[in-house]
């Protein structure tokens, strides 16, 4: 298990799946991972969770499989401004479902999954080329760890 004063802020924290919704999620995605979620710090992190929506949670090491450091200083506080504009939105159940049926993966205009929000967090932090001009809500988690934006610094 990671020590978390090992993370800083910005990090990128991918998950094993867990249940059956985190496993057809990985499987969907031909990955490993199947959630993602920026750390902010103090034990805090960014993200939109299944069923909870967007908004601050505490770490969650339970399930953490890697932590990705971006290879390029981010700019948090322009990152924390974009996430509080997306506090509170709901988790994107239809974007998923869409996805998972093979369609284009069209959210609703008021909810998030982690990937799409995460990318949305880091493109306004600095990596503004990040997944190209791919839109936020086709990358997957797995996406994050194909990246050359970040190098990984831990593994479980």
């Amino acid at each position: 298990m990671i020590d978390p004063r090992e993370l800083m802020p910005g990090d990128c924290l991918l998950y094993a799946p867990s249940g059956v919704f985190g496993r057809a999620i990985a499987w969907m995605t031909s990955g490993g991972v199947s959630h993602v979620e920026v750390y902010k710090g103090v034990g805090v992190s960014y993200a939109s969770r299944d069923g909870l929506g967007t908004n601050e949670y505490p770490l969650r090491t339970e399930n953490l499989c890697r932590v990705l450091r971006s290879r390029t200083a981010l700019n948090m506080g322009r990152m924390g401004v974009a996430f509080e504009a997306m506090r509170g939105q709901p988790y994107d159940w239809k974007g998923i479902l869409n996805t998972a049926l093979g369609g284009a993966g069209d959210s609703s205009p008021k909810g998030n999954v982690c990937s799409a929000a995460a990318t949305i967090w880091y493109r306004v932090a600095g990596l503004v080329r990040l997944f190209g001009a791919e839109e936020p809500e086709h990358i997957t988690p797995r996406d994050f760890e194909k990246s050359d934006y970040f190098w990984q610094v831990w593994s479980e």
